[in-house]
């Protein structure tokens, strides 16, 4: 409906400009007009007769109307709308190269891993997105994780990151664009950003430049069933042969009521267990793992609980702390208002 009153869609009206296309100045219009429109005022004020007041206001004001309408005929409004010159403007396209994109979550029949939608779609030079995207632009890769670099090659992803920085990442495509004219940086991601500072200051910092930035999604947004060690509290230092206890926060989603087996493991192998029932979900639980450290020195102990059926990701099973263990024997110091026979035993 709008298009057909309007000629072109609301898009169009809200990213373009309103410009006057006359050749001449728009205040000699203006002023012409109003040179005509004065005649019109003086001789319908003046007109007596049977026509009421009214009626001269009603034919007065219907006239001024008409060359209004002339005047903005005269000035010839247009809209501009501003466009992309063919490969003058350039885009960054910036690919997350995370562990998380090796997730298989990617596809309707057979789950693939997330990176395969970044080959099929960018690593192909034939596929409908890269052929329309060269046709009208230069295109600049990155990569990121912890921290953005240029990518020659998508070859050269490893999917090996530990941490999401979007943030960062645009700030970095950004600057490396600087120089050029940029008509705007595409983000491929599973999302998930691990930007200290969140991304409201870069993309206030984009939208000041005019730059827009076009997000692309990939994988699931929430897992159905999946089980996470969020925290593992435990002492960084104990006695040889002494017992250790910690706390393990274990979240989860789709797992109500079910119980799980928490295994402990340290140099010697399997050091301790904890049967654990799972509460509702959206609610998280702290099981007490105790176990008894032996070998003297630093060890990592991992705490894990086995993957189970249709939990897609498995890394988050698992939490690694370091524990000193040391053998030696520390001093006590009993203090007592009066001597007694206890002493003897210290």
């Amino acid at each position: 409906v709008f298009e057909f009153f309007f000629k072109y869609s609301a898009y169009v009206y809200d990213k373009g400009e309103f410009v006057l296309a006359a050749g001449w100045p728009a205040i000699i219009a203006t002023v012409v007009l109003a040179a005509a429109a004065v005649p019109a005022i003086l001789r319908y004020s003046s007109v007596r007769g049977k026509s009421s007041q009214l009626d001269r206001l009603v034919l007065l004001t219907t006239r001024l109307c008409v060359l209004c309408i002339i005047l903005v005929l005269l000035l010839q409004p247009s809209l501009a709308v501003s466009t992309a010159v063919p490969q003058e403007n350039f885009v960054g396209i910036i690919l997350d190269d995370s562990q998380s994109m090796q997730l298989a979550d990617y596809g309707d029949e057979k789950l693939a891993p997330r990176s395969d939608f970044i080959h099929e779609l960018f690593g192909n030079d034939n596929s409908e997105l890269m052929i329309a995207l060269n046709e009208r632009f230069k295109l600049r890769f990155f990569r990121f994780s912890e921290s953005a670099e240029r990518l020659e090659n998508l070859s050269e992803l490893s999917y090996s990151g530990e941490q999401t920085r979007i943030g960062p990442a645009l700030d970095f495509a950004h600057q490396e664009l600087a120089a050029v004219p940029l008509s705007g940086l595409i983000v491929v991601t599973d999302g998930a950003d691990n930007s200290i500072d969140g991304l409201s200051p870069t993309l206030q910092s984009l939208r000041a430049n005019s730059i827009p930035v076009f997000p692309v999604g990939v994988g699931m947004e929430r897992f159905n069933r999946d089980i996470e060690l969020a925290s593992v509290e435990a002492p960084t230092t104990v006695l040889a042969g002494s017992q250790v206890s910690a706390d393990v926060v274990i979240e989860h989603k789709g797992f109500s009521g079910e119980k799980v087996l928490l295994l402990v493991e340290g140099p010697d192998g399997i050091v301790g267990t904890q049967e654990v029932e799972l509460p509702n979900q959206g609610d998280s639980t702290v099981a007490m793992a105790q176990f008894t450290a032996t070998q003297e020195g630093p060890h990592l102990y991992s705490f894990r609980i086995a993957v189970q059926d249709g939990e897609m990701v498995s890394k988050n099973n698992q939490r690694d702390i370091l524990i000193v263990v040391q053998d030696r024997q520390d001093k006590v110091l009993y203090v007592e208002g009066e001597p007694t026979n206890r002493t003897g035993f210290l």
